[in-house]
């Protein structure tokens, strides 16, 4: 058995963090940074100041996982003083493509709370569950997921991952310790809510 320690410190918030400003025909590739600066997976906000409707638009995302893995996502634009966030959790961006030309119409881009750990990959063929513990700093929400998943013999998840609660973890916001149902392949920590300066530890016990 080994302890796996994975420090997940939040950066705040932020509604521009990629780019301020966006506009034009795109496709859009140079941001201000690549990834949040906490390097950090986290579900991708797209803003639309005042008199900038871009909901009819469909934003196509590209970029990695928390795994590293390529992935994106399409989704509808903002509408006028809105934002919008994917459900995938992204830690970098490599591009974002308009289905068709912002024109004069202006767009931010940054990230929401929702955050995601990498994956632990554990012992699907352990006769033990794997057990882990949370320590929160500051306020946050939280849950953690086991997926059943294959991955290949580097723990490489090379397939879109399912992903499953753990019962009794949904949406916690305290210290919290549980395990995985026996056969699972990998754990991760994500967060919906928290307060600027939340910081999570998360030990896992893995016989992987």
């Amino acid at each position: 058995m080994r302890i796996i320690t994975v420090d997940h410190d939040l950066a705040d918030v932020s509604t521009n963090g990629f780019a301020t400003g966006l506009t034009g025909p795109g496709p859009f590739t140079t941001f201000t940074v690549s990834t949040p600066t906490d390097g950090i997976a986290h579900t991708i906000s797209l803003t639309a100041p005042a008199a900038n409707d871009l909901s009819a638009i469909t934003m196509t995302i590209l970029g990695t996982d928390a795994d590293g893995i390529s992935q994106t996502e399409a989704r509808l634009g903002p509408g006028s003083s809105t934002t919008v966030s994917t459900a995938a959790y992204f830690k970098t961006i490599i591009s974002i493509t308009a289905s068709v030309s912002l024109g004069a119409l202006v767009m931010d881009v940054g990230w929401s709370a929702g955050s995601a750990s990498r994956t632990i990959p554990v012992n699907r063929l352990s006769d033990t569950s794997t057990g882990y513990a949370v320590d929160v700093t500051g306020t946050c929400t939280y849950s953690v997921q086991q997926t059943f998943t294959p991955f290949n013999s580097a723990n490489e998840f090379t397939t879109t991952k399912a992903w499953v609660v753990v019962a009794g973890t949904s949406g916690v916001a305290i210290d919290n310790s549980s395990s995985s149902i026996i056969g699972a392949n990998g754990l991760r920590l994500i967060t919906t809510t928290y307060s600027s300066g939340a910081e999570l530890q998360w030990f896992v016990q893995s016989s992987s």
